[in-house]
């Protein structure tokens, strides 16, 4: 009787383990089955390259800063200490930019009409009277946005900037307000406006930002028109010359000048070589004449740069840059270019590499559907290039999903 009870005892026991071991072994089925899938793995296939050879260039002695580039690729060399500098009339380029953002003008569009008024009247005598940069207006004076824009940039006037400041934020105070947030915006953390024209000594930037904010303001194609302009009619003033002395030499199609006593003569220019743009900037050109300086010293850094750069097509469409693996399959899909990349290069300029897939992955993929993204890094800028999957991956079955318990 005690062996028949011990027996049945051990009997229970046995079945019990059982009973447990299989409803372990649903639950782990049934959690493996429905659990999520690890990220797919991404594998880059391009390697950072480096442009062999040495970008070389010799600063003028009679700058105090200055930055040469491509509108392209952005900032290849600048002068060493950086720093802020009185910008003069070279402010004028935020100006243009924020009114051309704000109120935007395609070419050959005129824009809304202004009617002069006694008080920009008086402010034309008055800022005539004080020696600044200004052109001629007369009350009743009919002015479109075209035309101040143009006689803003082109002879560059001072007055002419606190018309469109006025117009575009209510006031003066609330326009500058606006373009040191725009700065701030932009990450121009060495710029700071006091005025719309340049004409206050505190008005300051570094060469740096006016770089970066002239690539910006070259990519609206009524900026870029009208600072390639050699002259502009105005109803009272009449003809008026570029300020740019040096518009079509050496294929230079702007930008703006800028000078006062505080800071010498400025230069951002911008030469059109075949499909690139060498863009630079000069700051605090000194001499006899110091904006003769500055548009002879020009000359100089474009000649020196445009034999050292050269435009290259890095990646061709629909080329392999990398993998994708899904968890599921053992396949590795290739991960194809959606477009060419040409970049604007120079001698030892460094090229890396990345990819970054795309948020929230959702499978099946399609064929030719983006699923990543590769990230071109160049100096201080980058560019980001869509990835298309090659072939199809399909979304995990449930003969994956029971293999995956096995």
């Amino acid at each position: 009787m005690y062996y028949n009870e011990n027996e049945a005892s051990k009997h229970k026991n046995l079945k019990r383990i059982v009973v447990l071991l299989v409803l372990v072994f649903a639950f782990y089925t049934l959690f493996q089955l429905f659990r999520g899938w690890p990220k797919p793995e991404f594998r880059l296939t391009l390697k950072n390259q480096q442009i062999p050879g040495t970008f070389s260039i010799s600063w003028p002695t009679d700058i105090k800063y200055g930055v040469i580039g491509t509108l392209q690729s952005g900032i290849i060399a600048k002068t060493p200490n950086q720093g802020q500098w009185p910008l003069a009339s070279v402010a004028k380029i935020m100006t243009s930019y924020i009114i051309l953002k704000d109120h935007p003008l395609s070419i050959g569009q005129d824009g809304p009409s202004f009617t002069i008024t006694q008080k920009e009247v008086n402010e034309y005598e008055a800022f005539k009277k004080d020696g600044q940069s200004v052109v001629k207006v007369a009350l009743g004076e009919k002015l479109t946005e075209r035309q101040l824009l143009e006689g803003l940039m082109i002879p560059s006037a001072n007055n002419f900037a606190y018309i469109l400041a006025r117009w575009d934020a209510g006031s003066v105070k609330a326009f500058v307000n606006k373009m040191n947030k725009t700065a701030q915006a932009l990450g121009l953390k060495d710029t700071h406006y006091e005025d719309p024209a340049g004409a206050n000594a505190g008005t300051v930037s570094s060469p740096v930002d006016q770089f970066r904010l002239t690539q910006l303001a070259m990519q609206i194609p009524t900026f870029r028109h009208i600072v390639a302009m050699p002259q502009v009619n105005l109803p009272v003033a009449g003809i008026q010359y570029n300020v740019n002395y040096d518009l079509g030499k050496d294929n230079i199609v702007g930008v703006k000048t800028g000078s006062s006593l505080p800071a010498g003569a400025n230069f951002v220019f911008d030469s059109k070589q075949g499909n690139i743009d060498i863009l630079g900037v000069i700051f605090g050109a000194s001499g006899k004449s110091p904006l003769t300086s500055a548009l002879k010293d020009a000359i100089t850094l474009i000649d020196a740069t445009k034999t050292q750069v050269s435009e290259q097509k890095l990646i061709s469409k629909n080329e392999q840059v990398g993998f994708i693996k899904v968890p599921w399959d053992k396949k590795e899909i290739p991960l194809l270019a959606s477009e060419d990349f040409n970049l604007v290069v120079y001698p030892g300029m460094k090229i890396s590499y990345s990819i970054v897939p795309i948020k929230d992955l959702k499978f099946p993929i399609k064929q030719n559907e983006i699923i990543a993204n590769l990230i071109i890094n160049y100096d201080d800028s980058s560019f980001s290039m869509p990835l298309i999957a090659s072939e199809e991956i399909k979304a995990p079955s449930f003969s994956d999903r029971l293999r995956r318990v096995l």
